[in-house]
């Protein structure tokens, strides 16, 4: 078996298909410093005649040889700028990938993936942190999915497992205390009651009622009690996100 050297080695590809960050900011390396040394020598070439015994090659092969290090060099610059505009996209998908939410779904007997997948996302994609912690979807009076970052250490829930038990549960109890409470408020000037809001002392739940007719709710919660106005004016949104999804009215 016959070893090849090891400036002969091929350089492995990574998983995108090219060579590593290191060989391109030494191949821009390279490049730049042998243009800065080849244009440098080619002016010197074309105005000291001494550099050479043809001096009447002087001006031509002073030109060629600077504009070849010309050349050279732009294209080291421009290796080592590609190099720092890939090292800054990195370090922003880095800092974009610390600050996603660490979101968790469940899915019940009645999730459809045909038919829920899209809504989950979209359930996911209105959650943060900050603000909307847990989130659950319910059709026909039944639990679909429910979709939580809970377990996210900036939300600093305590006893997630107890939580998810409490807040899956809610729905239905809520549900039938609004049958109690139509009866006593509704109106002909006010009309069925839309949405319910129980800010407690260790989190607030939120009822927001998506399609009534179909028995289309969803049942929400933050931990922080400052951020309930914030979170009832997402999940309000969040309610017409899905009723877009679904092709209802409001």
């Amino acid at each position: 078996m016959t070893m090849l050297p090891t400036w002969n080695r091929r350089i492995p590809l990574n998983a995108a298909g090219t060579r590593p960050a290191a060989t391109h900011l030494a191949t821009g390396v390279l490049l730049l410093a042998t243009g800065v040394f080849l244009t440098v020598y080619g002016v010197l070439l074309a105005v000291l005649p001494s550099v050479t015994d043809i001096a009447a090659a002087h001006p031509v092969a002073g030109s060629l040889v600077a504009a070849a290090g010309l050349v050279t060099a732009l294209v080291g610059v421009f290796i080592l700028d590609e190099q720092r505009r890939r090292a800054a996209a990195r370090a922003l998908s880095a800092r974009r990938a610390a600050r996603r939410p660490e979101i968790r779904v469940r899915r019940f007997d009645g999730f459809r993936p045909e038919s829920h997948e899209r809504m989950a996302s979209l359930v996911g994609a209105r959650m943060d942190a900050d603000d909307l912690h847990y989130v659950m979807y319910c059709a026909g009076h039944r639990k679909v999915f429910a979709v939580d970052l809970l377990e996210d250490g900036r939300v600093g829930a305590s006893d997630v497992a107890g939580r998810r038990t409490a807040y899956d549960d809610s729905g239905a109890r809520i549900e039938r205390a609004l049958d109690g409470f139509v009866g006593t408020f509704a109106s002909p000037h006010s009309g069925q009651l839309e949405r319910l809001v129980l800010d407690g002392e260790d989190a607030t739940l939120f009822f927001q009622v998506v399609d009534r007719q179909a028995g289309r709710y969803l049942v929400a919660a933050t931990v922080v009690r400052d951020r309930v106005r914030t979170t009832d004016a997402k999940l309000a949104l969040l309610a017409d996100d899905l009723r877009e999804e679904l092709g209802v009215q409001r």
